[in-house]
């Protein structure tokens, strides 16, 4: 157990694949409301960008 806290304490981006995963979960949720537009999700493939708007 003390090595694994040690580890998250010690590295300095384990927070960020958490913080995607949710903000992901959040996003997913608001997707599909009547009406609304909110951007659910953003895309890039290097030379083109998409967006994903929540009511359509």
């Amino acid at each position: 157990m003390m090595m694994t806290l040690g580890y998250i304490t010690g590295h300095n981006l384990i927070f960020l694949g958490i913080a995607m995963a949710a903000g992901k979960a959040i996003a997913d949720a608001a997707h599909g409301i009547e009406y609304s537009t909110v951007v659910t999700a953003m895309a890039r493939n290097g030379t083109e960008f998409g967006i994903r708007l929540s009511g359509l």
